[in-house]
Formats: C-alpha cells, sequence, structure tokens
C-alpha cells in the first residue's frame, strides 16, 4: 500500500509548505496570517507524527493474508521470511477494530519476528489455513 506523498518525506513537504508561505504572504497583517500558519503547522507535523507511530504498531499491512501465508516443503512462509513449519508451536492472531494482526514471536529469524497485520474480516479463514498444516498450533492473544 503506498503512502500519500505528504507521508513519503515530511521534512521536504514541511520545508516547501514554509517557502510557499513566506513567498506569498506579503500582507499587513503578517503577524495574524503567521500565528494562524503556526497553528495549522503544528496540527499538520503532529497528524504525520500520531500516523507513523499508529503505522508502526500494525508493520506489514497486507490485503490478502491467505497468499501471504504460504506452506511449501515443509516450510511456513510469511511474505519473504520463512521458518520450519514443525518448529511452529504458537501464533499470535488477534485483532482490534477493523485490523487483524498475526505474529510467530517464538519464531524469531535473524530478521526479526515474522509478523502481519490485514483487515480483521479475514481472522477466521487465516486460522483455518493455519489449521490445515498446522493442526497441533496453539494460537494465542
Amino acid at each position: 500500500m503506498q503512502k500519500p506523498f505528504y507521508q513519503k518525506n515530511a521534512t521536504a513537504f514541511t520545508i516547501s509548505i514554509v517557502v510557499l508561505y513566506s513567498i506569498i504572504v506579503t500582507d499587513v497583517e503578517i503577524e495574524r496570517i503567521h500565528m494562524l500558519f503556526m497553528i495549522n503547522l503544528s496540527s499538520v507535523l503532529f497528524a504525520l507524527h500520531t500516523e507513523k507511530k499508529l503505522n508502526t504498531h500494525y508493520p506489514n499491512m497486507v490485503e490478502n493474508p491467505l497468499r501471504y501465508v504460504r506452506f511449501e516443503n515443509n516450510l511456513l512462509w510469511i511474505g519473504d521470511t520463512s521458518v520450519n513449519a514443525r518448529e511452529v508451536q504458537k501464533i499470535a492472531l488477534d485483532s482490534a477494530g477493523k485490523l487483524g494482526y498475526c505474529s510467530l514471536p517464538f519464531n524469531q529469524e535473524s530478521g526479526g519476528v515474522p509478523q502481519f497485520s490485514f483487515p480483521a474480516e479475514d481472522i477466521e479463514r487465516l486460522r483455518a489455513h493455519f489449521k490445515q498444516v498446522l493442526a497441533n498450533v496453539e494460537f494465542i492473544t
């Protein structure tokens, strides 16, 4: 999922707004305009900062978790990360609002914990997908 232009580089976006502001503002009411501009700029920066924090809480958003999780030759693939399917004993699978979350917290790889988020409406289909191959796996929340 591609981010909007203003989230790609908040610093460049902020600098361009400041430059545009300095070019446009030549009015007598400069103090009033300056105050309104600073309030709006603070709101934008706060929104960007908050959005960044929210996005880090739900990593690797995928639209179709059944394609993202696959089993091949005794390996469980989550995206580009593979783990030995026989070693998977517990899977963290839960939802919060409209987002579902899946993680293998006890199967860390060199790149970290295999994890992703997905639309919460797919949680039961994903649970059944795991159970087809990993019949004895325990789901934790």
